[in-house]
């Protein structure tokens, strides 16, 4: 299957061209200050769970919403206030839930508009004598966290875009940051004038803190101090791309792919069996 979407979205770059891409009100990506905006994706995809005993996460329905006023706004759940808005780029205060703890529990905020069952993972304490590795079913529960801190926008054309952001854990669960980066290419296709491809690449930055509370193995897991593991800062890496086509006025075609190098120190954790992550989605958007 991995292949097969690789090689659809391959011939999917191989028909667009560089031409930028106007921003109007009949595309899906704009939306007037001071309305709602709903849209509802139907279709098959997953989140891949890279860690022991964590289950996939399919997706079939996804809800979305947004608002945006003259200074701030609301997208699913992250909530901004935005006191720099040049043409250029602009500078927002934001709050969102952190997203690792998603990866523990099933009935999470980021995972609530992924159409998934909301049931919690049952931890039990974890005894390295089993001769097994701890997974999500065998260590400490993992709170969840909120941050909150900067994101800004750089729009360096009408077809590229710089988005980074930099988020503090407020609610102090995991007493860490992580930083992100993320580069977007737009472009149009050569055949359907009405066609969008994104392309991107990221990174992101986990401190410390975040990896130790989320991947570690402490006392919250286990009395045997010998399997303890202290995790430091890393640097994941990601790419991926999306492509939509209009079908009627309130329908569009929607796909979307993302790879993602997990760091060295998250896959040092014994919770983690496998050191890249493959999200996809294929869907059929309607917009209320």
């Amino acid at each position: 299957m991995k292949r097969l979407l690789l090689l659809v979205f391959g011939l999917l770059i191989s028909q667009a061209s560089a031409r930028e891409l106007e921003c109007d009100e009949n595309s899906p990506s704009c939306q007037r200050v001071g309305e709602w905006k709903f849209n509802l994706a139907l279709g098959y995809g997953r989140l891949d769970n890279p860690l022991n005993g964590g289950e996939d996460f399919p997706l079939v329905v996804i809800p979305n919403f947004s608002y945006y006023a003259e200074s701030w706004y609301i997208e699913n759940t992250e909530i901004g206030y935005t006191f720099i808005n040049d043409e250029k780029y602009d500078v927002s205060v934001v709050s969102t839930p952190n997203k690792q703890a998603s990866l523990f529990h099933q009935f999470h905020p980021s995972n609530l508009f992924l159409g998934i069952d909301g049931v919690l993972i049952n931890s039990v304490y974890f005894d390295p004598k089993r001769d097994l590795p701890p997974s999500v079913d065998t260590v400490g529960s993992r709170s969840f966290a909120l941050d909150a801190g900067l994101v800004s926008n750089f729009y360096l054309s009408q077809s590229m875009k710089l988005r980074v952001n930099w988020l503090y854990d407020i609610s102090n669960v995991y007493k860490g940051y992580h930083v992100g980066a993320d580069f977007t290419k737009y472009f149009s296709s050569v055949i359907f004038s009405d066609d969008a491809l994104g392309l991107g690449v990221g990174f992101d930055y986990s401190s410390s803190g975040l990896n130790d509370y989320y991947y570690g193995i402490g006392q919250k897991d286990t009395d045997y101090n010998d399997d303890f593991i202290e995790l430091n800062g890393g640097l994941s890496h990601h790419f991926g791309g999306s492509y939509t086509r209009p079908i009627n006025e309130k329908w569009r075609f929607n796909m979307f792919i993302r790879y993602q190098k997990l760091s060295r120190e998250m896959y040092r954790s014994p919770l983690v069996h496998q050191s890249s992550t493959f999200d996809y989605f294929i869907s059929a958007v309607y917009e209320f």
